[in-house]
């Protein structure tokens, strides 16, 4: 009998936002200074999940840093045996890049990391209106 580890999986609705590693997630937030203190990430409720999107956008402020998150986040799954993975986000304007920019630019991550991992890597954009 197959352990669940080791049975191919799909991630229909993955946020960018939320699946950074934690311990990428600590690295940023020294090196930019985000004050972490009010931060419980022992208790996390719908609402304080929102607060962690709001600390992750303002982690990712460059095109390099949001690569590598998302590279990150793409070898994660796949080591979880994930065989699909549809990645969401509402694209940003960052640093001298445009929303078009911001799009290709996870586009090539998720090209390069197809070619690393054993996994296919999807788009989903959100829009907000």
């Amino acid at each position: 009998m197959q352990d669940t580890f080791s049975l191919p999986k799909v991630e229909l609705h993955a946020h960018i936002g939320g699946c950074i590693r934690p311990q990428t997630f600590m690295e940023l937030a020294v090196e930019k200074g985000v004050d972490l203190d009010k931060v419980d990430f022992y208790n996390v409720t719908i609402e304080t999940a929102f607060e962690f999107f709001k600390i992750m956008s303002s982690l990712v402020q460059d095109l390099k840093t949001l690569q590598k998150v998302v590279y990150q986040i793409i070898e994660d799954f796949s080591k979880q045996n994930c065989k699909y993975l549809e990645l969401r986000s509402t694209p940003k304007s960052l640093k001298e890049c445009s929303l078009r920019e911001y799009i290709d630019a996870l586009i090539e991550v998720f090209e390069q990391a197809e070619q690393d991992f054993d996994i296919r890597v999807r788009f989903l954009v959100s829009i907000n209106r």
